[in-house]
């Protein structure tokens, strides 16, 4: 169980997101929902929303972007890419809007972590490399974390798809007030310019509400 929590409350940090499901109409829809951190052996988080602002600014810098319509709107985001979303198989609620194309199996066969990438490095830093991941949430964007963007000074050259393909970066913007010797460090967030888009790869929604369902998540 996780723990929303203010940001000075946080004392040692762990490298990841947290994410949930989201069941809608018959799918599985990732929600990107916040950073881990530690408060006194609990687990906790801190919400991705303190980032919307930035996140959104910096997926519309580089041109034509969507963001600010339905990456961080989750009534919005959910309908996007949801022919190519997981089937939920456990519960499908009453007013859910399902179509034939839902229970075809030969379609809709994404799992539900496609949207989630590795970063790589060059060979000869590759075995030094601790795993960093990001999620897709543009079609040639990706959100991971800042610690994630740097080894001995050298970026990340290319991420590493689901299927095993790989896709060169094009540009990294790392948050501004990202320091990365501050120990815990509350903007530890970055942006991944991918060179090209990349086609039926479903993205994650951001959550950008000030509190989840419920106060304990």
């Amino acid at each position: 169980m996780f723990y929303q929590t203010r940001e000075h409350h946080c004392m040692i940090w762990y490298i990841g997101q947290i994410e949930m499901r989201l069941s809608h109409d018959g799918k599985n829809v990732p929600l990107l929902v916040g950073i881990q951190c530690n408060i006194e052996n609990v687990y906790a988080y801190i919400p991705i929303f303190k980032f919307h602002e930035w996140i959104t600014a910096t997926l519309e810098s580089f041109g034509e972007s969507e963001a600010t319509t339905y990456i961080f709107d989750p009534n919005i985001c959910i309908d996007y890419y949801k022919h190519l979303r997981e089937h939920t198989n456990n519960y499908i609620d009453d007013e859910d809007f399902l179509t034939e194309d839902d229970f075809d199996p030969n379609k809709n066969k994404m799992p539900f972590n496609s949207h989630t990438v590795k970063l790589l490095w060059a060979d000869e830093l590759a075995t030094n490399v601790s795993s960093c991941y990001g999620a897709h949430v543009e079609s040639d964007a990706i959100v991971t974390l800042a610690r994630c963007t740097s080894y001995l000074g050298i970026p990340p050259s290319k991420v590493l798809f689901y299927d095993l393909s790989e896709l060169n970066i094009r540009e990294i913007i790392v948050h501004p007030n990202y320091t990365r010797t501050a120990e815990p460090n509350y903007d530890d967030v970055a942006v991944v310019k991918l060179e090209s888009p990349v086609k039926f790869v479903p993205t994650i929604c951001g959550w950008s509400i000030k509190s989840m369902f419920h106060s304990e998540f």
